[in-house]
């Protein structure tokens, strides 16, 4: 054997000893060798990658007056505990996350800014530790909104609607195709379902006064109402002028437009139904839905019909 065989043939056992070194033990099986050494840096795959669209958006939230900057996640986790109560069902809490989630970034596409002021944005408590439920719950909907005709919606929601829900032009005067007027059984345990307000006559009168001059001597004082296709109250008659619901619950400060007026003697009782403009879906009647067995899923496509699930890229 000359030198260069010599020296193919010592490079043929090197390599036959190199594979005998990376199989695992056991090996003189019949099974399919294992490779156990360490994958090459070349294959890693980075942490962003693998990182949730939630954890990857960054979003700033005025909190308390001052600007914070946070992810997506966190964001709704601290809306979903500003927003429910901590013992609400998974599915109600992923229905709200989806509807939040939805209303943010609606937001950031106009250029609103999103802050924790429930009268003009959604509650948000930064300040309290997520709950396991909420923390499933935006983990299990991550990167879902809420779409119709391929744009993000305007996702509205309210604490609970009195059993209707109502339609979004007899509120803010413009038609919303997903937005109507449907039942919505299940509220009676929400512990803002009915309220009553009781004025004296003279109280109540010169509140409307504050509105337009009125006809006390009018009978009767308090005459006929329509209602909307929610069962809100559209209009009704007192001393000979007409106040819309809208009107009314501004003025007394009133939880909802399901409003019916009574008068008793000197007395005038005002009972609420509801509480929220009640557009879009109720909060306990998502509850509700999720005790009897519904999905997330199944909850928004009934209080926002016609609409569809997409997962954020």
């Amino acid at each position: 054997m000359n030198d260069e065989n010599r020296k193919l043939a010592k490079l043929a056992k090197l390599c036959v000893l190199l594979v005998m070194f990376s199989l695992p033990c056991g090996c003189a099986s019949h099974a399919p060798a294992v490779r156990t050494h360490p994958i090459p840096a070349l294959f890693e795959f980075s942490t962003e990658e693998q990182q949730s669209f939630d954890a990857q958006t960054e979003l700033t939230v005025l909190v308390q007056g001052q600007t914070q900057v946070m992810t997506l996640e966190r964001y709704l986790e601290g809306v979903l505990m500003g927003e429910l109560p901590a013992d609400f069902s998974l599915e109600a809490m992923k229905a709200q996350a989806i509807a939040s989630r939805t209303i943010a970034l609606r937001a950031l596409e106009q250029g609103r800014e999103l802050s924790d002021d429930p009268s003009s944005c959604q509650a948000f408590r930064g300040d309290l530790e997520p709950n396991e439920t909420a923390k499933l719950a935006v983990l299990e909907t991550d990167g879902m909104v809420l779409i119709y005709q391929d744009e993000l919606i305007d996702a509205t929601f309210f604490s609970c609607s009195g059993g209707m829900t109502e339609d979004a032009v007899e509120v803010w005067g413009s038609e919303v195709p997903y937005l109507i007027a449907q039942p919505s059984p299940g509220e009676e345990n929400a512990p803002r379902d009915q309220e009553t307000l009781t004025l004296s006559r003279s109280a109540f009168l010169e509140a409307l006064k504050s509105l337009r001059p009125l006809d006390e001597t009018s009978s009767p004082l308090i005459g006929e109402a329509t209602q909307t296709a929610g069962e809100g109250l559209a209009a009704i008659s007192i001393g000979g002028q007409a106040f819309t619901g809208l009107e009314l619950r501004n003025l007394f400060s009133l939880r909802s437009t399901r409003i019916q007026i009574e008068e008793q003697g000197s007395l005038v009782r005002i009972t609420t139904r509801g509480a929220g403009h009640r557009v879009g879906m109720s909060q306990y009647g998502a509850q509700a839905m999720a005790e009897a067995g519904k999905s997330a899923q199944e909850i928004l496509a009934y209080y926002y019909p016609g609409t569809k699930i997409k997962n954020q890229p």
